[in-house]
């Protein structure tokens, strides 16, 4: 289990529209419905079976959570702390009627405040074709780090982005 000296250790977070949840063993296979009916889990050629495992396979640095909305499973945010110089934000992603409301930018605000007293960055890793998202985080303040060739597929691009934040630890 991750220790709980991690900022992301809380077992619920509430962010205006969504609550943050530890992801349960339930909520497995209804969030990976979310992310096969999204990029870029759709080109990236994703299983259910697949997106399950890496919800509940054992990882102490990964902190995952089920954004909950009136309740329900709506979407997903996993983080990977510690790593490198920064928390990373290794997935996000919300069912298609919370897209566009203002979460993802919610989410990401969280993982600022969260992050804030232990590093002077946040990370996340957007595939090359997936322009929405490059927007996305370009406009909360990421910046390209490094295009990585074959990373999670052969024959595509992901692209390493980092967020300074304001106040470094």
């Amino acid at each position: 289990m991750p220790t709980t000296e991690s900022p992301f250790a809380g077992r619920s977070f509430a962010l205006g529209a969504c609550l943050l949840e530890r992801l349960e063993e339930a909520d497995a296979r209804p969030l990976a419905k979310i992310l096969l009916s999204n990029e870029p889990w759709l080109t990236l050629h994703s299983t259910l079976d697949g997106i399950q495992r890496y919800f509940l396979r054992r990882d102490p640095g990964l902190w995952r959570f089920t954004a909950r909305f009136d309740g329900a499973p709506g979407g997903v945010v996993c983080v990977r702390h510690p790593w490198l110089f920064g928390p990373y934000l290794e997935l996000i992603a919300l069912d298609r009627p919370y897209q566009g409301q203002g979460v993802g930018r919610d989410i990401v605000r969280w993982m600022e405040r969260q992050a804030k007293p232990v590093s002077a960055n946040i990370w996340t890793l957007v595939s090359a074709f997936n322009e929405p998202a490059q927007r996305f985080y370009a406009g909360l303040g990421f910046e390209e780090i490094v295009p990585i060739r074959d990373l999670v597929i052969a024959g595509h691009v992901e692209i390493l982005m980092r967020k300074t934040l304001e106040e470094p630890r």
